[in-house]
Parts: C-alpha cells; sequence; structure tokens
C-alpha cells in the first residue's frame, strides 16, 4: 500500500470510527458487537484499499459495515436455529451404575446395548462427532477444526446423535 493510500485508510478511519461504531450499535443493539463489526469492516476496507483503492470510501465503509451486519445476524439465525434443546448434563448420558441386585445389572445392560446400537446406526459422520465429543472429551470447536465443518454444524449433529440415545434408552424403560 503507498504512503497516499496509507494516509487515506488513517484519514477515514480517525474521521469515522466511532461515527461507525454507534452507527452499527443502532443495528445491533450491542457494544461489544459493533466494535467487532466496525473492527472487521475497517480491515475488509483496508484489504479493498490496498488491492486498488476506492473512490468514496466512507459510503463504501458503511456498505461493508451493513453487509458485515447482516452476516453477524444469519450466522445468530443459525446457531439459534440448531441450539439444542437436550440438556446434555442432565445425566441422562452418564453411564449407568452398576447396582448389587441382578435386575439392575439386566436393566443396565440392554440400556448399554441399546445405545451401542443407536449409536452404530448413526451415520458415519454423526458418530464420528458423538464419540469425538463423549468419549474423548473434545469441545465443539475443536471437532469442528478438526473436520473442517462449522461449529453450528457440529450442534446439529450432536443434537441429533443425543436425540437418538435419548429415544433408544427411553425404548428400553418403557
Amino acid at each position: 500500500m503507498s504512503d497516499v493510500t496509507e494516509q487515506t485508510f488513517a484519514a477515514v478511519f480517525d474521521a469515522n470510527r466511532e461515527r461507525l461504531v454507534n452507527y452499527v450499535h443502532r443495528i445491533v443493539g450491542c457494544r461489544v458487537t459493533a466494535e467487532d463489526i466496525a473492527q472487521e469492516a475497517f480491515a475488509r476496507l483496508y484489504k479493498v484499499m490496498s488491492e486498488g483503492g476506492v473512490d468514496q470510501p466512507r459510503p463504501f465503509l458503511y456498505k461493508i459495515a451493513r453487509n458485515v451486519a447482516r452476516d453477524h445476524f444469519r450466522r445468530e439465525r443459525v446457531r439459534d436455529t440448531y441450539k439444542s434443546p437436550v440438556d446434555y448434563h442432565d445425566g441422562a448420558f452418564d453411564p449407568p451404575s452398576f447396582a448389587v441386585g441382578q435386575d439392575d445389572v439386566v436393566a443396565n445392560r440392554q440400556v448399554i446395548a441399546a445405545l451401542e446400537r443407536a449409536i452404530a446406526a448413526l451415520p458415519e459422520r454423526r458418530r464420528e462427532i458423538f464419540i469425538l465429543k463423549r468419549l474423548h472429551g473434545m469441545r465443539s470447536r475443536e471437532i469442528a477444526e478438526r473436520l473442517g465443518i462449522s461449529e453450528s454444524a457440529v450442534e446439529k449433529h450432536l443434537k441429533i446423535a443425543f436425540e437418538a440415545c435419548l429415544a433408544a434408552r427411553e425404548e428400553i424403560e418403557t
């Protein structure tokens, strides 16, 4: 980037940063998120300016900010759509306790067998995600990075896998 372009960007940044953050804050309703979106908008503007320039950087900056805010709302909508109603920590997936009574041992073996069948019936990717989460204790973000998918996709797979396990367990208990 030339010195003139750097100076132009610095002038645009200094003149518009606070106004842009306030503008985005009115859109998203959260100051911290507005700061992040403004930062992303400036980073994208800088890239475009360094690649060849922009005739009118201020309107272009605001357009970028609106688009980044839209992307933010889309991601939130997807995340909310796949947010699991299943409480993973309600004890439903804790290992069965091995009581002394023979009836309890048989019941626990039936539950384990039903869960094994339910897990085996999962599609390969979903089974892999479930095993990485439950047996290896990996976080959803780590699983997403390892498999090259989004964190929301991991949560979606986990939700469906846990629901399959719950259904298998409920079949045995009824």
